[in-house]
């Protein structure tokens, strides 16, 4: 499951950027948004988990793109790992 966020994210951002007019980066679980990405800012991020969540028909807090308390900025993998664990859990799962 974590895989397949991860490539929707990836889609995500990359469309953001290419609708901001921003360069075609090279985005991979390892690139975190909000530091990594040009004019990438705290609207797109809210942005992106809007339409990361119409993508997965869930619906994700914003939140999962921000660092946790005193933590630094995610990157899409701890994103997508975020959101998968946020979807297990309201499924009744656990891992």
């Amino acid at each position: 499951m974590e895989e397949h966020i991860q490539n929707a994210l990836m889609n995500v951002l990359a469309e953001i950027q290419q609708l901001n007019g921003q360069s075609a980066s090279t985005i991979s679980p390892s690139t975190c948004p909000l530091t990594d990405l040009q004019g990438f800012d705290s609207l797109n991020a809210v942005e992106a988990t809007v339409i990361l969540s119409e993508k997965l028909s869930y619906d994700l807090r914003p939140e999962l793109m921000f660092p946790a308390s005193g933590g630094s900025p995610p990157n899409i993998a701890e994103i997508s790992k975020r959101a998968a664990q946020a979807m297990q859990m309201s499924k009744g799962e656990t891992k």
